[in-house]
């Protein structure tokens, strides 16, 4: 069986530094995979300096002979640690894994019962379409960072979301192939305001920007682990609290439009491109299903079943 591991991005000196986790250990992996190389024999990474947008760019090339060294950390961790190839992960910030993707791309209405909370009209997948909003990369912060409410808006709500991230460059992909075109997963918490998000001034109903793209709405992370270690995504649990209540605990068999479909979709109208983030949607229980919404001080823990949680404060 190989050996699990998952890509981050940490902060050192200011700068973003592509990670890998393997178990508890993480190394930075350009000096990491240097020195596997020179003491393997390996082959070489990549041309130039490591980011997690490159490794994504030379996939699946960077993250086999990433694997390769994966499987050799238990055997060489005290090698790795001895030469100060690995960080302490409590010492470090965290990042999200992926801080400039090229896009990112969200899906509306796509589980049945935040629909139906949310009073919209139930979707009929057989004549329907899947929905899509773009955000943008001035709205991504860290898994642990912290959520600043913007005095615009005083609804902000909440919605976990399995995020998928493409590998391949790609366009008029069917469905049957879209696995292929996946190099891995994360969290993303798609933030959203409900009181600016519809408009009245013009005839348009929505918002997309004012709703959805303000500064620090897309906390993503903690990592990205590779679609080769999540053999389903149609089966993992999403939990969202805020404060120790549980607001969301749904699970991504109830999509209404599959991770494929999305892909299929899309790329039947654009080019994707490795780094390019797919967020799937989010099930029941926003705050606005509730008539509740964030306040300062408010802390909100957002998991997913085989990727990890994050943990975001709110302040004002």
């Amino acid at each position: 069986m190989p050996e699990r591991f998952a890509l981050v991005t940490v902060e050192r000196n200011g700068q973003p530094v592509a990670g890998m986790m393997v178990r508890d250990t993480l190394i930075p992996i350009e000096e990491g995979y240097s020195w596997f190389q020179r003491r393997t024999g390996a082959r070489k990474l990549l041309d130039g300096p490591v980011s997690v947008l490159g490794l994504l760019e030379h996939y699946p090339e960077s993250f086999d002979r990433l694997g390769k060294m994966a499987d050799s950390v238990g055997g060489m961790k005290g090698d790795f640690e001895s030469r100060g190839l690995t960080l302490d992960p409590s010492s470090v910030h965290l990042m999200a894994p992926l801080p400039n993707p090229p896009k990112m791309l969200f899906a509306g209405a796509n589980y049945t019962d935040h629909i139906a909370e949310m009073k919209a009209p139930p979707v009929d997948k057989l004549k329907a379409k899947p929905y899509f909003f773009p955000k943008t990369n001035n709205c991504i912060i860290g898994p642990y960072d912290k959520v600043k409410l913007p005095p615009v808006s005083r609804q902000v709500d909440w919605e976990v979301e399995l995020a998928v991230v493409i590998g391949r460059r790609c366009k008029d992909v069917p469905a049957g192939k879209a696995r292929d075109v996946i190099a891995g997963y994360t969290i993303m918490n798609d933030i959203s305001t409900r009181d600016i998000l519809r408009r009245t001034d013009v005839p348009f109903g929505f918002d997309w920007v004012a709703g959805k793209c303000l500064d620090g709405f897309a906390p993503m992370g903690p990592s990205i682990v590779p679609s080769r270690f999540i053999p389903n995504p149609h089966n993992l649990w999403l939990k969202l609290s805020v404060n120790g209540m549980v607001m969301q605990d749904s699970n991504t068999s109830r999509m209404i439009f599959t991770v494929e479909e999305q892909i299929e979709f899309l790329t039947q109208l654009m080019t994707l491109e490795p780094g390019d983030i797919i967020s799937t949607g989010t099930p029941a229980g926003v705050g606005a299903g509730r008539g509740i919404f964030l306040n300062p001080g408010d802390e909100m823990v957002v998991a997913i079943e085989e990727l990890g949680e994050q943990r975001t404060s709110v302040v004002r």
